[in-house]
C-alpha cells in the first residue's frame, strides 16, 4: 500500500519535461492544476496559429520551475504521504488497544 502511494522525482520530471500539458500533476493527484494545464495546452494547440504560440509558452515557462524542483515538491509529497500513514497507524492501534 505505502509503495503504491510513494512517488518517483524522475518520473514527476520526465511528464514535466515531455508533456508539458500538466500530466505531471495528475502523477502528484493535483487533479485541478493538471486540469487547468491540460485545457491550456489543448486550446493553445487549437489556437495555435495565432494566440495558441503565446499560451504554450505561458504554460511552459509557469511549469519550467518545477522541473528544476521537481525533486523538492517530490519529496515534500512522498513526506506528506508517510504523515498520513503514520497517522493512520497510530489512529488504528489507539482503537484495537483500547
Amino acid at each position: 500500500m505505502l509503495i503504491q502511494r510513494i512517488k518517483d522525482p524522475d518520473t514527476y520530471a520526465v511528464l514535466n519535461w515531455f508533456f508539458v500539458a500538466g500530466l505531471h500533476h495528475f502523477y502528484l493527484a493535483n487533479y485541478p492544476r493538471g486540469v487547468v494545464n491540460l485545457t491550456l495546452m489543448l486550446i493553445g494547440l487549437l489556437w495555435i496559429e495565432s494566440v495558441g504560440l503565446l499560451l504554450i509558452l505561458l504554460v511552459f515557462l509557469i511549469e519550467l520551475p518545477q522541473l528544476f524542483k521537481s525533486q523538492q515538491i517530490v519529496h515534500a509529497y512522498n513526506n506528506r504521504v508517510m504523515k498520513t500513514l503514520l497517522q493512520e497507524l497510530q489512529e488504528s492501534n489507539k482503537l484495537s488497544s483500547s
